[in-house]
């Protein structure tokens, strides 16, 4: 008998074998026909594969007959990848011949910032300074005053909301606000009923204060 043990050289045709008897020189022939089906080739879209939680990534396998992917468990074309974190997806494919290949794709889904901005007391009489520090991030936006620094001062008269937008290393944004109060000073004003009196008389002295 004659077999061939790697079929993955062969080409889809005709194949045909003769064979002789060494010892009487008679020969035969058997033709056969070989079928080499081709692998798919599978290629993930998706991009971008790298965003902030809160965006969801779709990765998609192409259009074949069967899908595995080994992460989800998942049989359909496309998986959606939300928790935050790095990692692989993978996926077999199979195509209408029942040939299968495998790729993959990293998926990064990075975490959000978490700013809180501290200066207490966020109440204070007029002529001192609040200072609002939103904490150490890549970048800053806050909305009143248009700054871009960590921190931002408020010496005015008046109640007011402060927010602030921060952006983390990965490039990821969030934001938090907080409401500061500056009261106005009180206005004393004096008034002397009876402005002159003798040594040891009694005068009037009216205060009052708003």
């Amino acid at each position: 008998s004659v077999s061939i043990t790697n079929a993955q050289t062969l080409a889809t045709g005709t194949y045909t074998v003769t064979a002789t008897n060494s010892a009487t020189g008679c020969t035969a022939a058997a033709t056969t026909t070989a079928t080499v089906n081709p692998l798919p080739i599978p290629t993930i879209s998706g991009s971008p594969f790298t965003v902030c939680y809160g965006n969801t990534v779709t990765l998609n396998a192409g259009s074949w007959s069967a899908y595995s992917w080994n992460n989800s468990g998942g049989t359909n074309e496309t998986v959606s990848v939300t928790s935050t974190g790095t990692e692989t997806y993978t996926v077999t494919v199979t195509n209408t011949n029942g040939c299968a290949s495998i790729t993959s794709q990293s998926v990064t889904i990075n975490a959000l910032p978490t700013p809180t901005i501290s200066g207490s007391p966020f109440t204070v009489c007029y002529g001192h300074t609040v200072i609002l520090d939103a904490g150490s991030w890549s970048s800053y936006s806050w909305n009143n005053s248009g700054g871009t620094n960590e921190t931002v001062s408020v010496s005015s008269i008046g109640a007011e909301t402060y927010s602030v937008t921060v952006i983390n290393s990965n490039g990821c944004a969030s934001a938090t606000s907080q409401f500061v109060t500056i009261n106005t000073l009180p206005v004393a004003a004096a008034s002397v009923t009876t402005p002159i009196v003798c040594n040891g008389g009694i005068g009037i002295v009216t205060v009052t204060a708003t």
